[in-house]
């Protein structure tokens, strides 16, 4: 009994400290603030679900609410919008526009549109909000797939 308890806290010790070093190369410093709680990225949580009161300390820190979910998924979206990839597809338009690589384009239309689940990608966000391009009125698209973070489909189509 007494070596599988060591076991288990070997085990513990490392599952943590990997943890950590997960989350620093991720670019963040220690998660924990002053008062004990932890902040992490949107897209490392484990459960969307309403908040159970017997729930552990670590169901807490891995679950989200269904009612904050997509404003802390935007948010952090926002937040590292020039991280995100870009599809095949999107980078073969890239000479005909320009806006593909402008990170503030980006973030500027997640901000002022409202996210919608897109209807063909399963993991998929779309943005549809009207805006201007090199002096043209128009609707600015963008759909990303939030599980792999990639912008699918970005365009502006003047009016």
């Amino acid at each position: 009994m007494k070596k599988f308890s060591v076991a288990v806290l070997v085990a513990v010790i490392l599952v943590v400290s990997i943890g950590f070093v997960g989350i620093e190369m991720l670019g963040m410093s220690h998660p924990f603030t002053d008062s004990g709680e932890a902040s992490i990225p949107i897209l490392m949580y484990h459960n969307v679900s309403p908040w159970v009161p017997s729930f552990s300390d670590e169901n807490k820190f891995v679950t989200v609410k269904p009612e904050d979910f997509a404003a802390k998924t935007i948010d952090y979206l926002v937040k590292n919008a020039e991280s995100l990839k870009r599809s095949a597809t999107v980078m073969n338009n890239v000479a005909m526009r320009a806006y593909i690589n402008s990170t503030l384009t980006i973030q500027e239309i997640m901000q002022s549109g409202t996210a919608v689940k897109d209807a063909y990608l399963q993991n998929g966000l779309k943005w549809v909000t009207s805006g201007t391009y090199n002096g043209s009125e128009g609707t600015w698209e963008l759909v990303l797939d939030v599980a792999t973070q990639t912008i699918i489909h970005f365009q502006f189509r003047s009016h």
